[in-house]
């Protein structure tokens, strides 16, 4: 079931710097890597040390996606898409819109996962601003990822779009991709 949940994509944003603007004690063990998303520039990212990344860029200037996985195994996946406003619209990225979108996913996710009631909780990173839930598989088949970490964030012209499945209830993959989500900035050309 979670399988299907990779289109729906949205992404997290939480702070990555401290007040003295030094790096939080979670930033060690992290690389920082770059992703040419458009003409924009690219999204710099600190991601954990050992996990591979895949970078599909469609034909056209229009989402890219980044796939991470484990250095080894198949314990989580996290898609990160990127997205920006080619119309200008205020509204695109904002709080309002993010959080509308993940309940209308909750709305049709809640028949297949176990949580009865939506918990979206409110993410206020250094640049993106967003929203983001879990939930469990109801009926997990063999092969599927039973669990779900949904979330979304805009900042700047960006709408990053996130979804991470994973294996293990309380896996520490859950903040590596927090934290890697929160570090996300843009890099001007």
């Amino acid at each position: 079931m979670l399988t299907r949940w990779f289109c729906l994509l949205i992404l997290i944003g939480l702070a990555t710097t401290t007040v003295d603007g030094s790096h939080p004690a979670w930033a060690q063990n992290r690389e920082i890597k770059e992703f040419r998303v458009s003409s924009l520039g690219y999204l710099r990212l600190a991601v954990p040390d050992g996990w591979k990344a895949e970078f599909q860029r469609p034909i056209t200037e229009e989402a890219p996606t980044i796939i991470f996985l484990p250095p080894k195994g198949d314990a989580f996946k996290l898609l990160l898409t990127v997205q920006w406003d080619g119309k200008v619209d205020p509204d695109f990225n904002s709080s309002s819109r993010i959080k509308a979108l993940l309940e209308k996913e909750w709305q049709e996710m809640a028949p297949s996962i176990k949580e009865t009631r939506l918990e979206a909780k409110a993410i206020q990173g250094t640049f993106a601003k967003g929203f983001y839930f879990l939930a469990t598989d109801k009926e997990p088949q063999p092969g599927d990822y039973e669990y779900l970490l949904r979330a979304g964030a805009g900042f700047g012209k960006l709408l990053l779009s996130a979804t991470l499945v994973f294996q293990e209830k309380n896996s520490p993959v859950v903040l590596d991709t927090v934290h890697l989500l929160g570090s996300a900035s843009l890099v001007a050309n």
